[in-house]
């Protein structure tokens, strides 16, 4: 198997693509798959690992596991503030899941 970042990247879209279709359980091991091979190649601080908790919190959100959901979404928004600065758009993703999980 691929060991690269866009490959990495791949299997986010077939997670998320997984999610959409209800598939949690298959979209949760490729969130991790993913998550291994970014750390692997980028390190732990890396906006694919920050997309990767994302996604799992976005599982765990779909399933009702709102207290998992939000440790993975703060999880998502810690790294991508490390990453990019307080100040950076794409830091209002992270918020807006959380804000997404205290809505439901």
């Amino acid at each position: 198997e691929e060991v690269t970042e866009e490959a990495a990247w791949d299997k986010l879209e077939l997670a998320r693509d997984l999610r959409d279709r209800g598939d949690y359980a298959a979209a949760v091991v490729l969130y991790q798959e993913a998550m291994t091979v970014f750390t692997a190649v980028s390190g732990a601080d890396s906006l694919g690992v920050a997309n990767s908790y994302q996604g799992i919190g976005n599982v765990y959100r779909a399933q009702g596991q709102y207290v998992e959901a939000l440790e993975y979404h703060q999880k998502s928004l810690s790294i991508t503030i490390r990453v990019l600065g307080h100040d950076h758009v794409d830091v209002a993703m992270p918020y807006n899941n959380i804000g997404e999980v205290y809505r439901a």
